[in-house]
């Protein structure tokens, strides 16, 4: 029901966040930071330290895609049935595995998705982090189901970290992925740093003491 931007539930969902925002602290990472009023927003930088890379060659070439997906997220089946024509999809996802025979189920496994392509999911920060963690781009879906997940879209495009999907442009978007887009894909995630593995850990005290 969320779904459109122009019905009546999104609206009253978008005033109900608002008013969150408005009235709760929350935890932002600095490089998605939104501009909004809330009432205090603790900053911190992604955490851990970034896995070992394999070759942009390698993970273009080898043509598979992680859909890291949530029972709840919603998803196209006419979009997967075209990046089925031309990639191998895994998933976490026992669900979706059934709906489609050739989808092969993979629990979430930060080093077997690091030899992957894309990752298909949500602009979540989760699904950020883990990205740029293991140098694999992202391919956006849900992008409008609320300001986060509008925010982040545009950020991840705006830097160049992944690819938003237009389901009436997606075959032309994989046609023009050349080698060297994909190449420089990679090299915009390898700009952002991780740090502040200590930084959480304290947060979560603090929150817990509160």
């Amino acid at each position: 029901k969320v779904k459109k931007e122009n019905n009546i539930y999104f609206k009253k969902y978008l005033a109900a966040e608002i008013d969150f925002l408005k009235n709760n602290k929350i935890i932002q990472n600095k490089y998605f930071k939104m501009k909004i009023s809330a009432k205090k927003i603790i900053e911190i930088n992604f955490t851990g330290k970034k896995k070992t890379l394999l070759s942009p060659k390698y993970k273009y070439e080898n043509k598979k895609i992680f859909f890291y997906r949530n029972p709840e997220d919603q998803y196209s089946r006419k979009l997967l049935n075209k990046f089925l024509d031309k990639y191998t999809i895994y998933s976490n996802c026992k669900f979706l595995v059934k709906e489609f025979p050739k989808i092969k189920f993979l629990k979430i496994n930060l080093e077997k998705i690091s030899q992957f392509t894309f990752i298909l999911s949500k602009p979540g920060l989760g699904s950020i982090k883990d990205s740029l963690k293991i140098g694999v781009p992202l391919l956006l879906t849900n992008v409008n189901y609320n300001r986060e997940y509008l925010h982040n879209s545009r950020v991840i495009k705006k830097n160049n970290l992944g690819i938003v999907c237009d389901e009436k442009k997606i075959d032309q978007q994989i046609k023009n992925l050349s080698f060297k887009k994909y190449k420089n894909l990679i090299n915009s995630q390898n700009k952002i740093k991780f740090s502040g593995e200590k930084k959480i850990p304290i947060l979560i005290k603090l929150w817990k003491k509160k």
